[in-house]
């Protein structure tokens, strides 16, 4: 079973990530005929059921005043063909102390971040579950990415440096606690909020556009590629002294997400509401990119060993 971490600046959509995906397990648990079963024990329900409730009824989901600071997602693959996938959800109260983390959602300040891993010598439970191996999922605005406008070309995301730092504070932590025995990492980008990415942008990401779900892998090695070279260079420079056969990075990939507001509700406008559709058989759902989430879910589910 794998450790994910989900980190993200605030605004970068956490809370749609969580309630999406979320959203996604309950509809690929019933398309999957048994590849996929899913439990949500008691301490789990208010927060998670909160949040899949709203965005049926097409509301945006909120995170609770006062709520918990992190979420856990199990997956683990079933069967001796490994092709069934197991998903846990639950929640983590702060302060508490806790056993393995397979999925871990951290609202930590950008400016902090770097610092989570390890505080006076001593690995924090973010670093812990980092070093523990399996994934570490950064949500990315797509709305922040920009032009330089002195400039011929595009210019680093703002989570570029937080991002870099955690990684350059990882791989330390990784050589300063050489009895963690530290696994291997896959890096994997949730560009948030890709539907209000400029077409030209889009185009310099892609060269057609990249605007469908369901991104092959080979478009998405390219859209990695594009976005470490163009647009997160100090992080690509974190991966590349983290890779290799002797370091603890893998091959990063991206992922694509959105949800778009109903037209005449936006903040201007008035309360926010989601544009949707109607389906036969699971009710009103909002438009979002179902597929990106259901390959996002078996990829997090073949990190298992």
């Amino acid at each position: 079973m794998a450790n994910v971490v989900v980190v993200g600046a605030r605004g970068s959509g956490r809370t749609f990530f969580v309630g999406l995906l979320y959203a996604a397990l309950v509809r690929y648990a019933g398309e999957a005929q048994g590849r996929l079963r899913f439990h949500v024990p008691p301490a789990s329900v208010d927060l998670l059921g909160r949040l899949y409730e709203s965005l049926r009824g097409g509301d945006p989901p909120a995170w609770p005043q006062g709520g918990p600071e992190e979420v856990g997602l199990s997956l683990d693959r079933t069967g001796a063909t490994a092709k069934g996938i197991r998903a846990h959800f639950r929640l983590h109260d702060p302060g508490v102390v806790r056993g393995p983390v397979d999925l871990l959602l951290s609202r930590v300040p950008p400016e902090e971040v770097g610092r989570f891993v390890s505080t006076d010598g001593a690995l924090t439970h973010l670093g812990s579950s980092l070093l523990g191996g399996g994934a570490l999922v950064s949500l990315l605005d797509a709305s922040a990415l920009s032009w330089d406008p002195s400039g011929p070309g595009p210019r680093p995301h703002p989570w570029d440096e937080p991002l870099a730092a955690l990684l350059r504070a990882l791989l330390g932590a990784a050589r300063d606690h050489p009895s963690v025995r530290p696994a291997r990492l896959r890096p994997l980008f949730v560009l948030s909020k890709y539907d209000l990415l400029e077409p030209k942008l889009r185009t310099a990401l892609l060269p057609d556009g990249g605007t469908a779900e369901g991104w092959t892998e080979e478009v998405r090695a390219l859209a990695t590629r594009t976005l470490l070279e163009r647009f997160l260079p100090r992080t690509r420079e974190a991966l590349r002294s983290g890779a290799g056969a002797s370091g603890i990075l893998e091959e990063p990939s991206t992922y694509i997400t959105w949800v778009r507001p109903e037209p005449g509700t936006e903040p201007a406008g008035g309360p926010m509401r989601l544009k949707g559709h109607a389906t036969a058989d699971r009710g009103w759902e909002p438009d979002y990119p179902y597929l990106e989430y259901r390959d996002l879910i078996e990829r997090l589910a073949r990190l298992g060993p």
